[in-house]
């Protein structure tokens, strides 16, 4: 069985009624109170011209990656996960598919592939390090701590861990039920800076997302992030089991437990 050691040395947030992690952590300890109103997510990582050319979806985890890593070093690696994408992009280009004279902007296209956000990161930083883009389902952001933690680990270096998804448009919202936009930005490092853990995979009932932040959250790619984090708002780090697959949980304890 898998077992991997990592430590979370910053985290970034971003989404609606959340300008940072601050707010995140905020509402961690008081999620009645969490209200999601909408904002605008701002980077300073993208030039004029490719903030106008980036979808919301991409601004949107840029914000949260530069939260995380506001001056990335050479070489970083990251993994980025999402449920199936960008939903808004792929409606736009589905309408215009279905106009009279279909036509589809290149612009738009290449903002509809899955590695989208990955892009603007490379192009952002003038970066030619590896990047890994995955769909994850619901459960996306075990799969893609798995996938960081690997990475880590066969180049000793640290790896930023980028989950994020926003509502898609009628009628495919009933298909990716994100009732909220969420990006969430950790950098894992191999060595002891930051909270360390040891993950494993285990046949083991995982947690669920409480009931203050299911009505928001439940079955969003970032849900699993959102239980963790939470269980370590309560005082001290502990135990916790995140959803991946059946019969099959991540699990992550405090190195120092």
């Amino acid at each position: 069985m898998m077992s991997k050691r990592i430590h979370v040395s910053t985290i970034g947030a971003a989404g609606a009624g959340i300008a940072g992690w601050a707010d995140l952590n905020h509402a961690l300890y008081e999620a009645l109170r969490y209200v999601p109103v909408t904002t605008e997510s701002t980077t300073s990582l993208l030039s004029a011209s490719e903030k106008r050319r980036a979808s919301a979806l991409t601004r949107l985890v840029l914000a949260a990656a530069e939260q995380a890593c506001p001056a990335p070093p050479p070489g970083l690696r990251a993994v980025f996960v999402s449920n199936t994408g960008d939903g808004a992009t792929t409606h736009a280009i589905c309408e215009e598919l279905a106009a009279a004279q279909p036509s589809v902007s290149p612009m738009r296209f290449t903002n509809s592939v899955h590695n989208a956000a990955a892009a603007y990161w490379s192009i952002a930083l003038h970066s030619t390090a590896t990047t890994t883009s995955m769909s994850g389902g619901e459960n996306g952001f075990s799969a893609g701590l798995i996938e960081a933690s690997l990475v880590m680990h066969q180049h000793n270096a640290p790896v930023l861990l980028l989950a994020y998804d926003a509502p898609f448009p009628f009628p495919m919202q009933d298909r990716v039920p994100a009732r909220q936009p969420l990006a969430l930005a950790l950098v894992l490092s191999p060595d002891g800076q930051g909270t360390g853990w040891q993950l494993t995979l285990r046949d083991e009932p995982a947690e669920s997302l409480s009931t203050a932040w299911a009505p928001h959250f439940h079955r969003h790619v970032c849900a699993p992030g959102l239980i963790w984090l939470a269980a370590q708002a309560e005082h001290t780090p502990r135990r916790t089991v995140l959803p991946y697959l059946d019969h099959l949980a991540v699990v992550l304890e405090p190195l120092d437990a």
